[in-house]
Parts: C-alpha cells; structure tokens; sequence
C-alpha cells in the first residue's frame, strides 16, 4: 500500500528501494517480468514493423495508380489498328502501302501521352524518320 507521500522525490526514492528488495527477494518473478517485457517489446516492433509496411505499399500504390492513369489504356497495337482502319493501311506522306507491318505511328503535336486519334498518323520508318530530323521534310505542311 503506498504512503501518502507529500514530497514526490522522497515517494520516488522509496519505490525504488522497495522494487529493488522485492526483486531480491523474488528473482523469479524478475525473470517472468524481463521475458514479458522483451515479448512485448518484440510485438510491439513487429505492429511497427507491420504498419511501415502497409504505409510504404499505399503510397507505393497512390503513386502507381497515378501512373497508370497518365499512361494509355489502350495499347500501341490497339491503337495502330484503329488508325489503319480509319487512315488505310499507307504512309501518310508518301502512300507507301508494300508493307502495312512496318507503318509507324506518329504523334502531330510531338506528346507521346496524348494518343487521340486526331493526333496520330500513320508513316513509314523513312518519312518518319524524316519528320523527326527538325522537320526537314514534310510535304503536307
């Protein structure tokens, strides 16, 4: 039963000298008390640990879904499809129509995020190319 104490350092003082008798006297109860605490302390580390974890994998996915959003949910071969069925299987600039596999897909306003199909256009690997080289070449404009 602890005394009615009025000053608190001569309180504390003698908690101290008592838990140490007590511990002497008990060195078993010390032990279970020593066990508990570092079990204790373990699942506490593990809840911590736990926590981090499922923290680091929603603002891993926050940003990821982010991403995904910004990227295309239509593929590039989905999307050279349309453009073929829409445009014809030829090079916008030249007609080049020998081997519609190896049509290219161009962006007009040079974003590569932005797929509409207004914005795209179908060239071969050459005029392409050429397009790309500071715009030497381009006989529609």
């Amino acid at each position: 039963m602890p005394m009615p104490w009025k000053d608190k350092e001569r309180q504390r003082e003698y908690q101290r000298e008592y838990q140490k008798k007590y511990q002497k006297e008990h060195p078993e109860k010390r032990r279970e008390w020593a066990k508990r605490s570092r079990q204790n302390l373990r699942e506490t580390d593990l809840e911590r640990y736990k926590q981090q974890k499922r923290q680091d994998y929603l603002k891993y996915r926050k940003w990821y879904v982010a991403y995904a959003k910004k990227r295309s949910a239509i593929t590039f071969h989905t999307r050279r499809k349309q453009l073929i069925q829409k445009l014809g299987a030829k090079c916008n600039d030249c007609g080049f129509t020998e081997y519609p596999e190896i049509l290219e897909i161009h962006h007009l306003d040079k974003n590569r995020e932005n797929n509409l199909v207004n914005n795209l256009v179908l060239l071969c690997p050459t005029c392409h190319s050429l397009r790309h080289r500071k715009n030497l070449y381009s006989p529609k404009e």
